[in-house]
């Protein structure tokens, strides 16, 4: 009779033995899809500035990198994106890259959750010498242009012309001048602009 307490004991040291690594892998973060389309990306910033908001060195979750609570000038540039499953839940985190227009933090590069971000470049434009115009909107084009120390010279210039406005595709066209873009809405292509331009002053 003595050895049943003794055989229980341990069957039941081996069940807990066993269920250990069951607990620990569904508390691991695992890859269920993922997405990294070509062009030029997406920018991003930080939905809440005041919120602890971690970038994570990898897909794993172990460790964090930054937190972009300290990044307030910070816009983030996501280039893919993925599903994490941790404990039988699916979240999306973005792939970011750091784009700091002050260079006083380090250069970061890593996985943040996506409920952390809202679309578009960082609103305060202050300090910022440049941006996308591959990625900014024409919105974000003209808060540039009127907030950043960086562009008093192109503001001298606007106020010349008080009823004018600013235009990201045709400013992108004047710098690029590649015939194969058009303009927002399709209204005329660059290359109609360009043959329309070389017309006149031939005449």
């Amino acid at each position: 009779m003595k050895k049943w307490p003794l055989l229980l004991l341990s069957l039941g040291l081996g069940i807990v033995i066993l269920s250990n690594p069951t607990t620990y892998a569904s508390s691991a973060y695992t890859v269920v899809k993922s997405s990294f389309p070509a062009g030029t990306g997406k920018m991003y910033h930080a939905a809440n500035p005041k919120r602890n908001a971690y970038v994570w060195t990898t897909t794993k979750h172990t460790k964090k990198l930054a937190n972009i609570k300290n990044y307030p000038n910070t816009s983030w540039h996501s280039t893919g994106a993925v599903v994490l499953r941790h404990n039988n839940k699916n979240a999306v985190y973005y792939r970011v890259g750091a784009v700091s227009p002050t260079k006083t933090k380090k250069w970061v590069s890593g996985w943040i959750w996506r409920g952390y971000l809202k679309p578009g470049y960082n609103p305060n434009f202050t300090k910022v010498k440049s941006i996308d115009l591959n990625i900014a909107t024409n919105k974000e084009y003209n808060q540039f242009i009127k907030q950043s120390k960086y562009q008093q010279l192109t503001r001298d210039v606007l106020a010349l012309f008080p009823n004018s406005t600013v235009s990201k595709p045709l400013s992108r066209y004047a710098l690029f001048r590649d015939p194969k873009d058009k303009i927002v809405n399709n209204v005329a292509t660059f290359k109609a602009m360009d043959d329309f331009l070389n017309l006149q002053m031939s005449n």
